[in-house]
């Protein structure tokens, strides 16, 4: 083809041209991405250009009747690998030969035929490119599982099989039937209640007014069938939820899926299909996500439109309304949070936040009608629904702003202000606002009755239990000053329950407390026959807490060596260990003492084994990159470019400016002769996005292959007010705390159930 490039200023440009050299190939010919890329090198700067030529060269491949296996297809573009992988799964998965399908279409397995292992009872569900099978599974005392066939299972259970959650559905088994090009995904019976359906039966009526309802729908949708699985279901939990009213039993509902799309992020995927219908409601009360089939890796670039029409952001459906344009279509967190919004909406309501959707039209119609209707933004759900006070409203509202960076920054944050709404003072808020005439015509007729009304409701409700439960609600709330002292009303009776102390112990530890909170751990220890890891994992994080401030803010503490503090959490730390609980956290925090006391490479070695373990944070990955980097530029050696290619993740600010500076330390050491140089750019870039441009200034100056480079030109050029943030030094980080992740209150020893 000859050389048709001389200068390439941005992505677009190379996309352009690599369409003009593909129409200078009869589409009745072959292309070898390879030599074009050989014969035009500066196309490999761009990874979308890349996958351009790639994939056209595939897909013209397959249509010449070659069997192209995409796995040995993509190897050949190293730099692209994971990106061209997924893109020629999907392909594989929606584009099947035609011819093919015509001389031999797929047979799908049957009930009362035996698959894989599995007697396949009843149908449960079916999709375009699935059936899904209550099943038993006779080498297993006929274990009764849910089995999704499909085509491409291995992905589902791939992604699934990195995400362990109370609110994820998880993963049993996944087995391949070679002859069919069929995948089996085993998974527990958990009932047949979707979201979607108890919601649609719950608002048949009229509005519920109680937990009650919900239920009620649950029960009928799974027939009270003896097959469901209920191991980790608490019947306390559903005669609370009962009890409560509709409006906080579906903000729990939510806040358990935010929950559980938070930790899908931190794990780097998106679930990127979040609705009604794929989440089941169990006979508990528990939200389970499921579904990930079309989850994809955070913050890659996708030219697949995933996900369900009215569940879509804006910027995924500007996508399929403008195909051709250059627009960007990374996948991100901010695409499931405004999915979550809709679902949200949708549970509190019964209704879409932007209208039904015709059924009629072509998908292009449908995304510029509902784009067009995203852009004036929802009625606002206090308006629909006149129980739900005006912040809930506020919260979903912004959660569906048509711009992405209108919405919270994570699904934490949702989780944090949903679990807010639980707290004692909102649900005040919500029971006056939709009793109103009452409560002001009581007040009217007699005020001195509604307060005698009051003492006798305080009366009915023993000391301890309500103490508790209002401590337990501040606690979910964040309000962790009054969770203390609620915990300390019942602690002058009880001195000694274990229970209690850990409760405030974390409540102290939440409000920085630290001292307090060392002595509630000790003493709730000291009435344990065996002491407890996570009592002993708190306290070690508590006193590496004490010496960050003491080292930072001298003046805070007197008297005290910073590093004598760390070596204390050390030794703590390791007894946490000894004593069973060998979490991420507690390997991680070893790491953060042994790096403070001046021994780098031994925390190297355990933050190795905290990346072993299942609750492993993006922050660990972040120092192993940072003190492996340091260590390998003493030795002179080349870093383990592993480490680096874990440090990307969902969007922090903090974490994301330390990443970039790794980056940009490597590449003020390297030239761009270098066959990873363009690979670093690229993922340099990546992660700078959303950081203001100050900082991405700042990095610039570290490495002349970066402030050179258009793509980051055009970051540090973009017009933005920041506010600057003070950001950690590149070689220290804070400790974890090792319960990091849980906001509902632990039992250390088992509550006695009279």
């Amino acid at each position: 083809m000859g050389n048709l490039i001389n200068s390439i200023g941005s992505a677009d440009a190379a996309n352009d041209l690599v369409s003009e050299l593909i129409r200078h190939f009869p589409s009745s010919h072959l292309i070898d991405a390879k030599q074009v890329l050989a014969e035009n090198p500066e196309l490999r700067d761009y990874d979308s250009a890349v996958l351009g030529l790639a994939y056209e060269q595939f897909c013209r491949q397959v249509e010449a009747g070659e069997d192209v296996d995409p796995l040995e297809f993509a190897a050949e573009f190293p730099s692209q690998q994971q990106s061209l992988l997924r893109m020629l799964q999907v392909h594989k998965q929606l584009n099947v030969d035609d011819a093919l399908l015509d001389a031999k279409p797929l047979k799908w397995p049957e009930a009362g035929e035996h698959f894989l292992g599995l007697d396949l009872i009843e149908p449960l569900g079916q999709g375009a490119f699935s059936r899904v099978f209550l099943a038993s599974e006779p080498e297993i005392g006929d274990r009764f599982v849910v089995a999704k066939i499909c085509r491409t299972g291995a992905l589902e259970a791939h992604a699934l099989g990195r995400l362990q959650h109370s609110n994820i559905v998880r993963v049993i088994n996944v087995r391949r039937d070679e002859l069919s090009g069929l995948s089996v995904v085993y998974m527990p019976y958990l009932g047949r209640a979707t979201l979607m359906e108890v919601v649609q039966q719950a608002f048949s009526k009229q509005r519920p007014n109680c937990g009650k309802r919900l239920f009620e729908v649950v029960d009928k949708l799974n027939r009270m069938d003896a097959r469901i699985e209920t191991i980790g279901e608490d019947p306390k939990s559903r005669r609370r939820f009962e009890r409560a009213p509709f409006i906080d039993f579906a903000i729990e509902i939510a806040a358990q899926l935010a929950e559980a799309l938070e930790y899908t992020h931190s794990r780097g995927l998106c679930h990127c299909d979040v609705k009604p219908s794929n989440v089941l409601l169990t006979s508990g009360g528990r939200a389970m996500l499921f579904d990930f089939n079309l989850a994809a890796e955070n913050q890659i670039q996708s030219d697949e439109i995933r996900g369900t029409i009215p569940y879509m952001s804006p910027e995924q459906l500007e996508c399929i309304v403008k195909p051709e344009a250059p627009i960007s279509r990374q996948v991100t967190p901010a695409c499931d949070i405004f999915a979550l919004g809709v679902t949200v909406y949708q549970l509190l309501s019964g209704r879409l936040p932007f209208g039904a959707v015709a059924k009629d039209a072509e998908n292009r119609e449908l995304a510029r009608i509902l784009l067009q209707k995203q852009m004036s933004g929802p009625l606002p759900l206090s308006k629909v629904n006149p129980d739900v006070n005006d912040s809930l409203s506020d919260l979903v509202t912004r959660c569906l702003a048509s711009e992405a960076i209108g919405r919270p920054a994570t699904a934490g944050e949702v989780a944090k202000e949903l679990r807010r709404e639980l707290a004692a003072r909102r649900k005040v808020e919500r029971w006056i606002k939709s009793r109103r005439r009452f409560v002001f015509g009581c007040a009217a007729a007699s005020t001195a009755a509604v307060g005698a009304a009051g003492v006798v409701w305080l009366a009915w409700e023993p000391f301890e239990m309500r103490e508790t439960r209002l401590g337990h609600i501040a606690y979910r709330a964040g309000e962790y000053e009054h969770a203390v002292g609620h915990y300390s009303q019942i602690l002058t009776k009880t001195p000694n329950d274990v229970n209690l102390l850990f409760w405030r112990g974390r409540a102290n530890l939440k409000s920085e407390n630290y001292k307090q909170a060392i002595a509630d751990f000790h003493k709730a220890n000291e009435h344990l026959p065996v002491c407890d890891g996570r009592l002993t994992a708190c306290i070690a994080y508590c006193r590496c807490r004490q010496a960050a401030d003491l080292r930072f803010n001298p003046n805070d503490v007197g008297g005290v060596d910073w590093e004598k503090l760390y070596r204390s959490a050390l030794a703590t730390n390791l007894l946490a260990i000894q004593q069973g609980y060998n979490s991420g956290a507690a390997y991680h925090n070893c790491a953060v003492c042994l790096c403070e006391v001046g021994k780098r490479r031994q925390a190297i070695e355990y933050l190795k084994q905290a990346i072993l373990r299942d609750d492993v944070t993006r922050a660990t990955y972040v120092l192993l990159a940072v003190l492996d980097y340091s260590d390998a530029l003493t030795q002179n050696v080349a870093p383990n470019v592993e480490y680096i290619e874990m440090v990307q993740g969902p969007f922090d600010p903090a974490l994301n400016y330390q990443a970039a500076r790794i980056f940009a330390e490597i590449l003020a050491h390297q030239t761009d002769q270098e066959t990873n140089t363009v690979h670093l750019i690229n993922r340099t870039i990546a992660i700078c996005r959303g950081l203001p441009s100050f900082e991405v200034n700042e990095l610039g100056e570290r490495s002349e292959l970066l402030r050179t480079n258009p793509e980051f030109i055009k970051l540090a050029n973009k017009d933005d007010k920041p506010t600057r943030v003070k950001h950690s030094r590149i070689d220290w980080f804070d400790a974890l705390d090792p319960l990091g992740g849980i906001e509902e209150p632990l039992c250390i020893v088992p509550l006695q159930v009279n």
